[in-house]
C-alpha cells in the first residue's frame, strides 16, 4: 500500500518585534508598521537566545515588522528567508490605528462582543477569527512543499492573532478561548507540524504548554 508522504516540521513561531503603534497600544493589523529600536532590541536578544537551533528556513508575514524581523534574525542565523502571504496579522479593518480607549468611545458593542465572544467577531471592514484561521489552515497545508528544505526546523515570524491561533489549534481548543492567550513582541513558541495536526511541543496538550509572557494588554495588539 502507498500513501502520500507527511513529514514532521518543528516549528518556533516568532512574534515580531515592538514598534510604535504597539507601544502606544494601537490596534495594527494589516498597517504597514516598522520596528521600534524597542523591537529591533527584542529581535537581536531573541536570535542570540535561538542561535543554538538548526534552522533550514525563516518564513515571514509580508508585512514590514515581521520582514524587519525575519531580516535580524537571518543575520545572526543564517537560514534563508521566505515570505508567506498567509502569515499576514489578523485585519482589524476600521480599528486598525485606534487606540483600545478610542475604540471604545466609537465601536461599544463591537468591543463588548469581541472582550467577550471573540469568535462571533467580524471586524467592520476586516475579517474574523474564522477567516485568519482559514488562512493559517492554508499555510500549514503549504509546509509539504517540496520546494522547501528537507531538513532542519523552521522559523515563522508572523503576528499575535496568528500565533494565538495556533496555540489553540494544538492544544484542540475552540476559538472562544482566544482571548486567554498573551504573546508579548519579540518572543518565540515552539510547535510541531505532523502533516496533519499542529501540536506544542513536549507532551503537546496541557495549558501549562501555552504561551503566557508577561506583557502590556494594551501594549501588545497587532
Amino acid at each position: 500500500m502507498t500513501g502520500s508522504y507527511a513529514p514532521t516540521r518543528d516549528l518556533w513561531l516568532i512574534r515580531h518585534g515592538s514598534t510604535a503603534w504597539n507601544e502606544a497600544g494601537r490596534y495594527q493589523g494589516r498597517a504597514d508598521t516598522k520596528l521600534s529600536a524597542r523591537g529591533e532590541w527584542e529581535m537581536r536578544h531573541l536570535a542570540g537566545q535561538l542561535a543554538r537551533l538548526r534552522l533550514c528556513a525563516i518564513l515571514t508575514s509580508p508585512l514590514r515588522r515581521a520582514r524587519q524581523s525575519a531580516c535580524l534574525l537571518a543575520g545572526r542565523l543564517g537560514a534563508p528567508i521566505r515570505v508567506a502571504p498567509s502569515l499576514t496579522e489578523l485585519d482589524y479593518g476600521d480599528w486598525e490605528g485606534l487606540t483600545q480607549a478610542e475604540v471604545k468611545q466609537l465601536y461599544p458593542e463591537h468591543l463588548r462582543c469581541w472582550k467577550t465572544t471573540p469568535q462571533l467577531m467580524a471586524f467592520p471592514t476586516g475579517e474574523t477569527l474564522l477567516e485568519a484561521e482559514t488562512r493559517l489552515r492554508e499555510f500549514l497545508a503549504g509546509l509539504a512543499d517540496a520546494s522547501l528544505p528537507g531538513e532542519g526546523a523552521l522559523a515563522v515570524v508572523t503576528h499575535e492573532a496568528m500565533i494565538r491561533l495556533a496555540c489553540l489549534m494544538a492544544t484542540g481548543r475552540e476559538l472562544a478561548a482566544y482571548r486567554t492567550l498573551r504573546v508579548a513582541t519579540g518572543t518565540a513558541c515552539h510547535l510541531v507540524w505532523h502533516g496533519s495536526a499542529l501540536r506544542m511541543a513536549g507532551d503537546g496538550r496541557g495549558e501549562r504548554d501555552l504561551p503566557r509572557i508577561a506583557a502590556n494588554e494594551g501594549s501588545s495588539i497587532g
